[in-house]
């Protein structure tokens, strides 16, 4: 059995943050979402 994905939603997208790796939001009909890291800044 497929498993079943909701779509993303407005709320879910402004909340997603920033974290040490990479990572993805998807939703169910091929749209996904990246999040990367902020660059570090103190190094420069």
């Amino acid at each position: 059995m497929a498993k079943t994905v909701k779509p993303l939603n407005d709320k879910q997208i402004k909340q997603a943050k920033a974290l040490e790796k990479e990572y993805s939001l998807s939703d169910g009909a091929g749209l996904q979402l990246v999040i990367r890291p902020l660059p570090n800044t103190f190094g420069c």
